[in-house]
Formats: C-alpha cells, sequence, structure tokens
C-alpha cells in the first residue's frame, strides 16, 4: 500500500515538472512609434498631420525546444492577428528604451529558447501607446496550452524616417 502510494506520489511529481517545463518562462512587449518624415499636404496646400505608426511586437522566452503556436493576442480585450518569426532568437540587442536611454537586451537562459511574436495591427485601428494596459498572449508548446499576461509595453527608439 505504501510502495503504491509512494509510486503514485512519483508519478504525480514527474508529471507536474514535465507540464511545468512546458511554459513560457518570460514575455515582453515592445513597441516603436514612427512619424513620416516629409510633410504631407492636401490639395490646397495645408499640412496634414499623420497619425503615427505603431509596430508591436513581443519576445517570449521557453524551455520547449519545438517551435510555439500562436492562436491569439488580445489587446485591451481586442483581437490582434499576430504571427511568430521564423527562426529562433538568440541573444539579442532589441534596442534603445526610449524612457531611459538604455540598451535593451533579451537573453534566453542557457537551455532555453526565445521566439519573436508580431503583432499585426494595422488591420484594425491599434491601441495608442499610453492606452494599453493589458496584452494577453494564448498559444500552445506541443500539447501544453499557455495564457501570458503581460501590463506593461517598452518603447524603443527608431531611426527618423525620411
Amino acid at each position: 500500500m505504501k510502495k503504491g502510494l509512494a509510486l503514485l506520489s512519483l508519478l504525480f511529481f514527474i508529471t507536474a515538472i514535465s507540464h511545468a517545463q512546458n511554459k513560457i518562462q518570460k514575455a515582453r512587449a515592445f513597441y516603436t512609434i514612427t512619424l513620416p518624415g516629409t510633410q504631407m499636404v492636401d490639395d490646397n496646400g495645408n499640412k496634414v498631420n499623420p497619425p503615427p505608426g505603431i509596430t508591436r511586437f513581443i519576445l517570449i522566452e521557453c524551455k520547449y525546444s519545438s517551435k510555439p503556436k500562436i492562436d491569439s493576442v488580445w489587446i485591451n480585450n481586442t483581437a490582434y492577428p499576430a504571427a511568430l518569426a521564423d527562426e529562433e532568437e538568440k541573444g539579442t540587442n532589441v534596442g534603445i528604451n526610449a524612457a531611459t536611454g538604455k540598451t535593451v537586451f533579451f537573453s534566453p537562459r542557457k537551455g532555453n529558447h526565445a521566439w519573436k511574436v508580431f503583432i499585426n495591427a494595422d488591420q484594425s485601428p491599434s491601441p495608442q501607446h499610453n492606452a494599453v494596459k493589458r496584452i494577453l498572449l494564448k498559444g500552445s508548446l506541443g500539447k501544453t496550452a499557455f495564457a501570458v499576461t503581460i501590463t506593461n509595453e517598452i518603447q524603443l527608439t527608431v531611426p527618423d524616417v525620411y
């Protein structure tokens, strides 16, 4: 009886560890704002201020060795199409944090894998950068589903567009 209980406990523990391995270890959201460099004018020569272009992406880190599957990305309870990069990310310099001026790095721990998720907000109006309160990323790592909530984005600086 005790051997059976010990075996059952061991089996439960191994199952719990294997499921814990297939989860997102770290997720960080980033965005850039680009403004057209040439001043646009209407037919009468009046200046037209175009809306800024906002590009968003998420970097995720996981122990799962195969390519994750992304089901959906929700920004403030609105679904946006998303695509996963074809290649795994290595330790990378993401960019320069606009608020601090410091370089942002995203490096997976040894044995982990990093992926870039592109959020395509062109098809529906993208929320303003200061209006994002919650990003929910849903997907699966093999047969294990995951849902990750991100509550802040980091603005990166980009070169001027001319």
